[in-house]
């Protein structure tokens, strides 16, 4: 990652802030609240809130305390919260190569610790005093919502390639844009600013979402925090999946159909995959977001100032090929 987008000092107040919230608790819920927060992963969306905040106010101080800090460990706590959610749906036992919180504690311990971590998140957006910056998250805490309602919807039947963009965009991307928005928020950005930067939030969060989701089919390396098929086993078809089902010839789908009926392996799969250029397909869709991305950020910023915003892009498109 770009040295601009590393912020270690920022980083350390976030976590200061999120182990904070369970200095004064005891028992299960400061044990299982301190295991989920041992068992996160980069802070992006912190960093893109801090990265967003200096792109009008280069100057802003983010010290402990400080709205810009509070925004930032409010976004944090909302990814962890749902991916709490996340795994007790789809009763998944891993998170980043250790045992899930349902896992190690139960769903009913993993649920309850999420909807303490989103009533935390939402102390800190109001401890900001901007009606604004409340409104912004409580509608992306609506669609993320939504969108796990309709994926479990879905859940019986092959999504098609429309309703697989349209989940992740609310699940995912509506919380890279709610960072970058509230970023240029706090900093007081013009308007047309603030709506490029949130633009661009939308379109990283749709390359990382689609790169992930590739990882399923390819990551070898534990540091990704993905086990090899783990969609595929949840009956989550991601769009490499979806782009054979939708290109393949009748025999096939038919093939493909069969094998997802009964249980399969993803070595079952792969070479279907591999014959209709499912990965490929997934990259270029990425890249187009990315491409997009990178035309929002010429409305914000250029030079050097646009290089940890290419970075950016470039951390996330590559995750997943």
């Amino acid at each position: 990652m770009h040295d601009l987008l590393e912020f270690p000092e920022e980083l350390i107040a976030v976590e200061e802030t999120l182990h904070g919230i369970f200095e004064n608790t005891q028992g299960l819920i400061r044990e299982a609240g301190e295991y989920v927060l041992e068992g996160r992963g980069k802070s992006l969306r912190p960093r893109l809130v801090f990265l967003s905040a200096r792109v009008n106010a280069p100057d802003i101080i983010i010290a402990k305390d400080s709205p810009v800090l509070r925004i930032a460990a409010c976004v944090e706590l909302l990814h962890t919260a749902s991916l709490l959610h996340d795994d007790v749906v789809d009763n998944a036992t891993l998170r980043r190569g250790r045992p899930s919180v349902n896992a190690q504690f139960g769903a009913d311990v993993s649920i309850l610790l999420a909807d303490y971590l989103f009533s935390q998140a939402f102390q800190l957006i109001i401890s900001c005093a901007s009606v604004q910056a409340l409104s912004i998250l409580c509608e992306t805490t609506r669609k993320m919502s939504a969108s796990e309602l309709r994926q479990i919807e879905l859940r019986s039947e092959m999504l098609t390639e429309d309703n697989y963009l349209e989940i992740i965009e609310s699940k995912t991307a509506s919380l890279f844009s709610a960072c970058a928005e509230l970023g240029a928020l706090i900093s007081n950005a013009p308007e047309m600013q603030r709506a490029a930067l949130a633009e661009y939030g939308r379109n990283l969060g749709m390359v990382f979402q689609i790169a992930d989701d590739a990882l399923d089919y390819t990551a070898a390396d534990p540091q990704w925090g993905k086990s090899v098929g783990g969609d595929l086993a949840q009956g989550k078809p991601t769009l490499p999946l979806i782009h054979v089902f939708e290109t393949a010839t009748s025999i096939d789908r038919a093939n493909l159909q069969r094998h997802l009926r009964n249980g399969c392996e993803l070595s079952d799969i792969l070479p279907l995959i591999e014959k209709y250029h499912g990965l490929e397909y997934a990259r270029a869709t990425a890249q187009r977001y990315a491409t997009n991305a990178l035309e929002n950020a010429s409305n914000f910023a250029s030079g050097a100032a646009r290089v940890p915003f290419e970075s950016l892009c470039t951390f996330a498109l590559d995750r997943g090929y």
